[in-house]
């Protein structure tokens, strides 16, 4: 009678530290084409340690990293600066302006400056287009006597960010310099100095957490202008191609993980500028808070 042989249990082992040599030199002879079928391979035997799971991953995400294109990001980055710049100077300027009109003009006026916050971003983009258009009078004689371009150029993209982020950097602007109290502003022209240097070191100085805030969040509304950067500018890699405009191409194109990946970039961004402002505003209350409570302290001494 024959005796049945029993095949002895394999039991599965628990590497730590280093690989063993053999699963060194099997990684280093994969191919990157077939990642894809040697990690479902392993992971279906599950007999491999699962650090060459986190390798091989790691391994992917750093070539995916090594071959993206990073220039939507550049020129997002740029576009925002640059836009961020004009706007605040323009918001400073336009709101103190604004001020010192009549009622029924200052409302006008404000409407109109306020305009491109609430009308869509295709809408201002399609308007800019007919102003700056080769086909249009003043386009085409801009670039015929100064050679200046701004259709499917990064000045496109400088234009189109300034036009929409420009209304928050302006109200922010506006609303600090409402709230700047006048008896200060009256005891400086009585001791005789001018408007200028009032403006500059008196208004400017108690406007500033507005001004801030307006400046954060022209600068986040500026790096994910779509709608009119992609009326204006168009969508030229590696020259007007933003993250958002980047976005909605590689969706049409079913990439959702470089889709996913731009959306994150951008998510960190606006996040970051969020959280500075706030941070920033909790640091002002909290210094204007001391210096009431020792205001407070002192009176209440000296009675």
């Amino acid at each position: 009678m024959e005796q049945e042989t029993q095949t002895p249990h394999k039991r599965r082992v628990r590497y730590k530290g280093k690989y063993p040599k053999k699963f060194e030199e099997k990684y280093k002879e994969l191919q990157p084409e077939k990642y894809q079928d040697t990690i479902e391979h392993v992971i279906r035997k599950g007999n491999t340690p699962a650090g060459m799971h986190i390798s091989i991953m790691v391994q992917e995400i750093l070539d995916f990293l090594q071959l993206l294109d990073w220039s939507p990001l550049v020129i997002s980055i740029k576009t925002g600066i640059v836009a961020t710049i004009l706007s605040f100077f323009f918001g400073i300027f336009a709101a103190r302006a604004v001020m010192k009109l009549r009622p029924g003009a200052r409302a006008v006026i404000d409407g109109f400056l306020t305009l491109p916050m609430i009308l869509p971003p295709t809408v201002a983009g399609f308007f800019l287009l007919l102003i700056f258009s080769l086909r249009r009078p003043f386009g085409a004689a801009l670039y015929e006597n100064f050679s200046i371009k701004a259709v499917q150029t990064w000045l496109g993209c400088i234009l189109a960010a300034t036009i929409i982020a420009f209304p928050l950097m302006y109200r922010n602007a506006r609303a600090a310099f409402e709230q700047v109290d006048e008896n200060v502003i009256y005891a400086a022209q009585t001791l005789g100095l001018s408007e200028r240097t009032i403006f500059w070191k008196i208004r400017i100085p108690m406007a500033k957490p507005g001004i801030l805030s307006g400046t954060v969040l022209a600068f986040a509304r500026a790096i994910g202008e779509y709608g009119a950067t992609s009326m204006l500018a168009g969508n030229i890699a590696g020259r007007t191609s933003t993250i958002s405009q980047q976005i909605a191409m590689v969706l049409q194109n079913g990439d959702f993980a470089l889709a996913g990946f731009w959306c994150l970039v951008i998510f960190v961004i606006s996040f970051v500028c969020l959280v500075a402002l706030n941070l920033f505003g909790e640091k002002k209350s909290k210094g204007k808070k001391h210096v009431f409570h020792r205001k407070n302290k002192k009176t209440t001494g000296s009675l």
